[in-house]
């Protein structure tokens, strides 16, 4: 099974540069990528994680459509969000959404800023899948099945 891959220390210790609003951007028209620009340009990890939380079925779909180089700048607030919160029983669980958005990710045009992040992705995924028996029947089998494709996915890239 899969752990989460950075520290606390990591998030408040290290000098990070944060995405520039062009890197929210996947064409020039991009009204998705303002939205996540507007949501989380600017902030940094703590910052991004803590708004995350604050209401991730808002959220999780500014990581789907910001751009490559912003999605993994940000990455790791959805890996911890999937490492330390357990699924809920919810209508629209956010790993299922969150797997869709990375998904969509590694097929865009800025998708090469994402493949580097492939191995934390895998664990990432082994680890959600091992955390199904937390969610209802169907939610089990929407989840499995959004993560197992992007597995699958990843053993391409």
């Amino acid at each position: 099974m899969g752990t989460y891959a950075l520290k606390e220390s990591d998030w408040t210790e290290k000098p990070l540069n944060l995405p520039k609003r062009s890197d929210f951007f996947v064409s020039e028209d991009d009204l998705d990528g303002r939205t996540a620009w507007e949501h989380f340009g600017q902030l940094n990890l703590p910052q991004a994680y803590e708004r995350f939380c604050e209401h991730p079925m808002h959220y999780q779909e500014d990581f789907m459509f910001m751009g490559g180089k912003a999605f993994a700048f940000y990455f790791p607030v959805i890996e911890r969000y999937l490492f330390e919160c357990s699924p809920t029983d919810e209508d629209d669980c956010e790993a299922w959404i969150i797997a869709e958005g990375i998904k969509i990710q590694l097929n865009s045009p800025t998708a090469e800023a994402v493949r580097p992040l492939r191995d934390r992705l895998l664990s990432l995924a082994d680890h959600v899948l091992s955390k199904l028996d937390q969610l209802t029947a169907t939610e089990q089998a929407r989840v499995q099945d959004a993560w197992a494709e992007l597995k699958s996915a990843l053993k391409s890239v």
